[in-house]
């Protein structure tokens, strides 16, 4: 099954991730990016594909991994299949990408 694949009864976390983008609430997020990490475009992009240069349109919500930093003001970023091929490679501006986490934040009380 897919990762965001819809499930009966269930709330998608694709579905969740575009409503909390709405609402701006990654706004201090982003200066937190660095190389290899996991980031989501909150933009639609245009591009070409990496191998046979076929145009393509990377969605909001389409997942990447920072492969190069450019001074903290745009990423170079690496998408790619389930099969873990690049089909793009490109600079994205830091205001367009939100860092995604896989675990929680401990918190002291």
């Amino acid at each position: 099954m897919r990762p965001f694949a819809h499930r009966r009864g269930c709330v998608t976390l694709a579905s969740i991730f575009l409503r909390l983008t709405d609402f701006n609430l990654f706004e201090d997020v982003k200066t937190e990016i660095q190389m290899h990490d996991l980031v989501a475009l909150l933009d639609e992009v245009p591009t070409r594909h990496f191998d046979t240069g076929a145009p393509l349109t990377l969605r909001r919500g389409q997942i990447g991994t920072v492969v190069m930093t450019y001074d903290g003001s745009a990423f170079e970023v690496e998408f790619s299949d389930a099969q873990c091929r690049a089909f793009a490679i490109l600079p994205i501006p830091a205001k367009t990408l939100i860092l995604l986490h896989d675990a929680p934040v401990a918190v002291t009380a």
